[in-house]
């Protein structure tokens, strides 16, 4: 979706709910700090789960994207669906770097969002997330995710 950030006072924004899901440290939240802060967070630090919002015009139509940010950790499982509900859109995350990130959409997230949200978009977008958080993983022999790579193709 592309869009222009607008004057915050705009009113009658109808709301799309936005929620990222991933595997841990894919960059989900990195993603989201960038987009609604033009920032980038130094350190990371495990979500449990944040939102975030930002007004935007679509098409001269103001929008309120509401952000979801979910932990990618198994042991938020149980807890993660919650923040499933009356969602628009999902965006699932992986890092290009890690293919058992890109694995674990069709072997997790996508099993995890048809059973907790059984009116899911038709659609899902995919993000690749590239974040090089030491300088030692550019050295690795590794076999990264290539453009246009689906998951059948990260093993």
């Amino acid at each position: 979706m592309v869009g222009v950030r607008i004057d915050p006072v705009e009113e009658e924004a109808r709301v799309l709910k936005c929620v990222l899901v991933g595997d841990a440290a894919v960059g989900k939240t990195s993603l989201i700090v960038s987009y609604t802060t033009n920032g980038y967070p130094q350190d990371y630090v495990p979500t449990a789960f944040d939102n975030y919002s930002v007004l935007v015009r679509v098409d001269n139509q103001p929008i309120r994207l509401q952000l979801c940010d979910t932990a990618g950790q198994a042991e938020f499982d149980s807890l993660r669906p919650f923040s499933y509900p009356d969602t628009d859109v999902f965006l699932l995350c992986f890092n290009v770097m890690l293919p058992s990130t890109l694995r674990s959409i069709t072997e997790h997230w996508l099993p995890e969002i048809s059973k907790s949200s059984p009116n899911t978009p038709s659609e899902l977008l995919v993000l690749s997330s590239f974040v090089i958080f030491k300088r030692f993983t550019l050295i690795r022999k590794e076999r990264y995710v290539g453009l246009c790579e689906g998951p059948e193709s990260s093993e």
